[in-house]
């Protein structure tokens, strides 16, 4: 079944049939390609943190890591307990 054209869908109700021109497929303005210029450097700079959030995590663990073996057992366990109710508390 084709669907029939705007103007014979209703013709009981009388309405007006407006005819436009089709629009263009895209519209592109210099707006946009600095917007997306703008975009993807974004993106890349939050890339490059990223990386650099990495490394220095890693660094952080590593130094913790070696701190930590230096410690006494009984400190290790008090700190244990302690951090895992905080975590239980403050969500």
């Amino acid at each position: 079944m084709t669907p029939l054209p705007p103007d014979q869908q209703f013709p009981e109700l009388g309405l007006p049939v407006i005819e436009e021109p089709p629009l263009p497929n895209s519209v592109r303005r210099p707006r946009d390609l600095l917007r997306l210029v703008v975009t993807i450097a974004i993106a890349a700079a939050l890339l490059v943190i990223t990386a650099l959030a990495v490394t220095t995590t890693s660094g952080l663990e590593a130094d913790l890591i070696g701190v930590v073996t230096g410690l006494p057992a009984a400190l290790i366990y008090i700190v244990q307990f302690f951090g895992g109710l905080g975590l239980l508390i403050i969500p």
